[in-house]
């Protein structure tokens, strides 16, 4: 070794530190189709464009061109037919690895490990297979950041390298190095101005990094946050704030979250949301906070917390677990179950105890929406955006819900146009409001629901592909109240202390209550145990107090009563004014109170169910 480039001996010990096989036929690769990390793919792509130029030269030239990726893996190849049969015989093919650890000494691996031009020639590789060759590998890095990004390799089969391959080298070197600036300028672009769209609109400590973690930009929140650990913009990266670390293998992922850390003893937590540039990652752009604990968002919409489920069965305490841990990241959740089953209190709960508390929850039934009037509903409307329309415009739900969560119940009702729109709102975090000529940038999480499988949906075509993808980052399912039935007794109680009455159920009574489906679930035994409590001459629910349809009822214990289920909802709610008209003596405001519902409500409803106002309830 004594005879070998001081740059080349040194690999060679290491290589033999290493454990490298001298006699090592192949550079080591897995056989099968490369499946490249997104880095390997952008890298890819870019090159592809910078080497357009060169390709017809490079296969008449006479020797094999390589890009390699920092990862160590041939990402593209090009030259003639005959190099490329021997380039294929030692396995210098995409998808295999040169690193020294697993291939010995050679110019694209040692290049790798010193960052610097090197040559290896014939018998100074370390393995015996490769001794044919010569090869110089030159390493290109990013222009702004100046992180190594890949090496260009240049082999030829029993030549040496001269001047002009090393010329060659250097110049597609460089052709990479300026088309990985230009496609990042135009990302930057992207990135910036998200960045200042978000920052004008609110006070929150507030970053922008690019895909290799240097920060871009940030404003005075952010940097009095981070005390100081925030530079000049473009010079420092997120590894110069040790808090942060960990954050830029989660952008690499391009999965969105909240990720705490601590940083000076003081509690913090960063959401990072990868932008994208087209199919690319750009960035990030990075919210900082402090840690909140224990706030109350009731004031701000949300009146349900997870300390307010009621029910201990192994599949409610299993969603609620599932439910609290994805509470603190911004992952999009749907949520689906039957018609009743709670989901709008689930996702208040999450609400609640997410770090966006503070700010409003916004709820709305879409299927309650007529199609025609949806979109403006959600994204707004400017004034005189048409006929009728409010003088003064209208700031849709996703500009009401700006800083907190957007509550989307029963998606699956909405129309395959819409959908489209709400799509784009959601990856572009901005809405265009009806007759306006600009998007409005807006902060959202978004939290739905359906009472369909979605899978099924998806299926039918009720929710198109591309948008459940968006939607399901997680996927809660809510047991039916049929399959946690041994909840029953607690949620008796619970509905029948809302009445304001001290009241128990006769064994019988209870029996039929855990007897019955509930096709309904929590909707309906809420409306049955009220309308059994509030006409119950005694402190006992008689079993002649509920339903007929309860009495004496046998459980299937399955779907086949869930057809019926609207029309016994239907039956029971008709069932319970007319107890409570009958109670009141035909007094709608008292029976309104009765019942927990609106005056203007009961007279609908009295109409609806042809129940004559002026009847004789006594």
């Amino acid at each position: 070794m004594r005879d070998l480039p001081p740059a080349v001996s040194a690999s060679w010990q290491r290589s033999y530190a290493l454990g490298v096989d001298p006699g090592l036929k192949r550079f080591p690769s897995d056989g099968a189709e490369p499946r490249w990390t997104a880095e390997e793919a952008s890298l890819l792509s870019t090159v592809k464009g910078a080497v357009a130029p060169f390709e017809q030269e490079l296969r008449e030239s006479g020797s094999l061109f390589a890009v390699i990726a920092r990862s160590g893996r041939i990402i593209y190849r090009n030259g003639s037919a005959q190099v490329l049969r021997k380039a294929d015989s030692i396995g210098s093919v995409p998808g295999a690895t040169t690193l020294e650890g697993e291939a010995g000494t050679n110019s694209a691996g040692t290049s790798l490990y010193l960052t610097q031009i090197t040559r290896v020639e014939r018998w100074a590789h370390f393995c015996e297979a490769f001794w044919a060759w010569s090869d110089i590998g030159v390493p290109f890095i990013h222009p702004r950041t100046r992180a190594l990004l890949g090496m260009v390799d240049l082999g030829l089969p029993h030549e040496l390298i001269t001047p002009s391959v090393v010329l060659v080298a250097k110049t597609i070197a460089a052709s990479i190095e300026r088309a990985v600036l230009q496609q990042d300028g135009a990302a930057l672009q992207s990135l910036f101005k998200s960045w200042s769209s978000r920052a004008m609109r609110t006070d929150s400590a507030q970053l922008a990094i690019d895909r290799h973690g240097t920060i871009l930009c940030a404003n005075e929140a952010a940097k009095r946050l981070l005390a100081g650990s925030v530079g000049v913009a473009g010079t420092s990266t997120i590894s110069a704030v040790p808090a942060l670390a960990g954050l830029a293998e989660a952008l690499a992922s391009g999965a969105p979250g909240a990720y705490p850390f601590t940083l000076d003893a003081t509690e913090l937590t960063v959401h990072a949301d990868p932008m994208r540039h087209g199919e690319e990652i750009a960035g990030a752009i990075v919210r900082v906070e402090r840690a909140r604990r224990g706030i109350s968002s009731r004031h701000r919409g949300a009146t349900y917390h997870f300390e307010d489920s009621i029910g201990d069965s192994a599949s409610l305490r299993r969603v609620i677990r599932l439910a609290k841990r994805l509470a603190p990241l911004e992952l999009a959740v749907l949520i689906h179950g039957e018609t009743g089953t709670g989901k709008e209190l689930l996702a208040q709960a999450m609400h609640a105890a997410s770090l966006r508390a503070e700010g409003p929850f916004v709820a709305v039934n879409c299927g309650a929406i007529a199609p025609e009037l949806i979109a403006s509903e959600l994204f707004g409307y400017e004034k005189g955006a048409f006929t009728g329309a409010n003088r003064a415009g209208h700031r849709g739900k996703f500009e009401q819900a700006h800083g907190g969560t957007l509550f989307l119940d029963e998606i699956t009702e909405t129309s395959a146009t819409f959908q489209v729109s709400l799509l784009r709102a959601i990856q572009d975090q901005a809405v265009v409001p009806v007759g306006a000529d600009h998007a409005r940038p807006v902060d959202v999480r978004i939290l739905s629901a359906t009472n369909r499988v979605p899978e099924q949906a998806v299926a039918s075509g009720a929710l198109r592909r591309d948008l459940f993808y968006r939607l399901n980052g997680a996927i809660l399912a809510l047991p039916p109240l049929r399959e946690r039935r041994e909840d029953i007794p607690a949620l008796f109680r619970h509905f029948c202390a809302g009445v304001g009455r001290a009241i128990e159920a006769a064994p019988a009574a209870l029996d039929a209550l855990m007897a019955h489906d509930w096709p309904g679930n929590l909707r309906e035994l809420h409306a049955v145990v009220r309308s059994a409590a509030l006409l119950a001459e005694g402190d006992r629910i008689e079993l002649d107090d509920l339903p007929e349809r309860l009495r004496g009822e046998p459980s299937t214990h399955g779907h086949e009563r869930a057809d019926a289920g609207g029309l016994q909802l239907v039956d029971a709610e008709r069932q319970a004014i007319v107890r409570a008209m009958t109670a009141c003596q035909g007094n709608v405001r008292k029976a309104a109170l009765a019942l927990g519902m609106g005056r203007s409500t009961l007279y609908r409803k009295l109409d609806e169910f042809q129940l004559t106002r002026n009847f004789s309830w006594t």
